[in-house]
């Protein structure tokens, strides 16, 4: 058991923790690491549904879907909220796009030479030949894998901006209403958020596919307000750890109960096995970390965009949260190892903050992972 527990607090260091620091020899550890379970609760209902029914035919009928609110600690002993936000897309246009976008990413993969020979791999799971696997990609966090700027003239390039355009107001309005209640009665005009982005802002997306083994390491989208991530592509199996394969399918998910946490009551489901690593899963930092891939929220971009913690019985969205920080047992007076594991669904689009730092486990399907991210300021 010790040594397994020494392997896992490894493995989530080497994709936690800032990757020069780790190659360097220098990096600042936490003396251990804890998942923090992400609870969804459904967003407002049959308002909403209409508001994404006028927007366009991909985003029709989605399903909008909100974290708890996770408190962060800032300077000057402030404690600002924020959350996550999910797209589910649910009609036959979004389907459809979300396969083509799948198709153009592979595409130009195996155009670039990228894609892995897997034509001597046999039923045993013989290793993929990473030949000629990296001969063209933007240099970023994507290790393994393959990534390129979406082009503003390819046709698909519309329907996907009007979607994160989508995902991004309705995320952003969420939390302007959050905001607004966390302020009544408040004097302080800083407490009103921004704007949501313009639907003639300018647009940029990039395609990341990742390969058997890939994975993205510790990151963050600088000072963008919002980074959005729309998956198209997420390879069976789907494992639950980093030694167990097989796929759990939706229906295996366990629903809230009054013992899964805070915000159990209005939750509508647990991300699969709190404590194990997933395969292809999204890893976000919690700690405030050392190193050039951690950053403190910007006050204009993004601590506007955050509302003011008030107690579990007074918060804004119902009590709803869960700290970033813990009790003060490790050297460093706190939790400094906590973290989220989102496990990627299909079809779906993340909406996060673009300070909060981020990675991808590796994942070991023959078939490729393919996502479009997307920074909005």
């Amino acid at each position: 058991p010790n040594e397994a527990a020494k392997h896992e607090r490894e493995v989530l260091a080497a994709i936690l923790e800032d990757p020069v620091a780790m190659i360097t020899g220098r990096p600042c550890l936490a003396s251990r690491y804890q998942e923090i379970p992400v609870i969804w609760r459904k967003s407002a209902g049959d308002e909403e549904c209409a508001a994404f029914a006028a927007t366009g035919a991909v985003m029709e009928g989605a399903l909008h879907e909100i974290s708890q609110s996770f408190v962060r600690p800032l300077s000057f002993g402030r404690r600002r909220c924020f959350r996550i936000h999910r797209f589910t897309l649910r009609s036959q246009p979004g389907d459809s796009t979300i396969q083509a976008l799948s198709d153009l990413a592979l595409e130009r993969a195996a155009a670039a030479g990228a894609m892995p020979d897997i034509s001597n791999a046999n039923a045993g799971g013989a290793e993929s030949t990473p030949s000629a696997r990296i001969t063209k990609r933007l240099p970023g966090s994507n290790i393994g894998g393959y990534q390129e700027i979406l082009a503003s003239s390819e046709p698909l390039t519309g329907p996907l901006r009007a979607a994160f355009v989508d995902c991004i107001n309705m995320a952003s309005k969420a939390d302007t209403d959050t905001m607004l209640a966390a302020a009544d009665g408040s004097d302080d005009s800083s407490l009103t958020p921004p704007s949501s982005p313009r639907r003639d802002a300018p647009f940029a997306a990039w395609m990341n596919v990742s390969f058997k083994g890939g994975l993205n390491h510790l990151h963050n989208h600088g000072t963008s307000a919002w980074a959005a991530v729309a998956y198209t592509k997420i390879p069976m199996p789907c494992g639950t750890s980093a030694d167990t394969l097989a796929r759990k399918p939706d229906s295996a998910l366990p629903t809230a109960s009054p013992t899964d946490g805070p915000c159990s009551q209005d939750a509508s489901s647990v991300d699969l096995c709190p404590g194990s690593l997933k395969q292809g899963s999204l890893l976000i930092s919690l700690k405030r970390g050392h190193g050039m891939k951690f950053m403190e929220p910007d006050e204009e971009l993004h601590v506007s965009r955050m509302w003011q913690h008030q107690g579990s019985d007074g918060n804004a969205d119902g009590g709803d949260y869960a700290d970033t920080e813990g009790d003060g047992d490790d050297e460093e007076g706190s939790f400094g190892g906590r973290y989220l594991q989102i496990q990627p669904r299909q079809g779906t689009v993340l909406v996060f903050p673009g300070w909060l730092p981020h990675s991808v486990t590796p994942h070991f399907s023959e078939e490729p992972r393919v996502c479009y991210a997307s920074n909005w300021s």
